[in-house]
């Protein structure tokens, strides 16, 4: 049978194992070392091999889809955009190009200046038989654990302003309500009487969060 091993951990998956891959580097994790509980894995997606951003590709990799609507294979795709476009030639890294579905190719750039040229340069050679997407990036999430079961109970708006009055975080950005949203409130079942909370969280603020690594929500820290 085989195996993989864990990129943050360095030990092995085993191959009936639940794991986490990045769908850009597809760098493999155990579902523990990116810090999901089992509740929280169900719940963002019940498959024995969960796609997601690691750390590293959603902060630096920018992602081009390319669709092409005649049902052909994504290998004619790939091969009609190697045709037409050099990487060498423009003097470009990409980091990775895949198969996807729909007949598409996904092209992973090494910056924000290399996606542009790449997008432009294949609408410009390609434009009257595929359409260019830049495909988003998930944001970040965290989640805040044993927090007070009332919780439960109140508005997610309510919740937000909360936790950004009691940190101070509007100090770091003015429109952070718009950059923070509860995906899901679920009781914690290794602690009477409180809950966890899934956030949704823009990237910087994820970043800031992570090293203060504590939040005051309610009368707990």
């Amino acid at each position: 049978m085989s195996s993989f091993k864990c990129v943050e951990c360095n030990y092995e998956i085993k191959r009936n194992m639940k794991k986490i891959i990045c769908a850009v580097c597809e760098n493999i994790y155990h579902t523990n070392c990116v810090d999901l509980n089992e509740e929280e894995i169900k719940f963002i997606a019940d498959k024995s091999i969960i796609k997601c951003y690691c750390e590293g590709c959603n902060e630096t990799s920018t992602i081009v889809e390319l669709k092409k609507m005649l049902g052909q294979k994504s290998n004619v795709t790939r091969e009609d955009i190697a045709s037409k476009i050099d990487p060498g030639e423009l003097k470009l890294a990409v980091d990775v190009m895949k198969n996807i579905k729909n007949s598409g190719i996904m092209i992973g750039c090494d910056g924000n200046k290399t996606k542009v040229i790449i997008s432009s340069k294949v609408s410009q050679e390609l434009g009257n038989k595929y359409t260019v997407v830049e495909a988003s990036l998930k944001n970040p999430k965290i989640v805040i654990r044993g927090v007070e079961e009332r919780y439960m109970e109140q508005e997610d708006e309510q919740i937000v302003r909360g936790i950004i009055e009691r940190n101070d975080l509007k100090i770091i950005d003015e429109s952070i309500e718009s950059k923070m949203k509860i995906v899901r409130k679920y009781t914690n079942k290794s602690k009477n009487n409180s809950c966890n909370l899934l956030l949704d969280i823009d990237s910087k603020l994820y970043d800031i969060i992570k090293k203060r690594e504590k939040l005051n929500v309610g009368w707990r820290k």
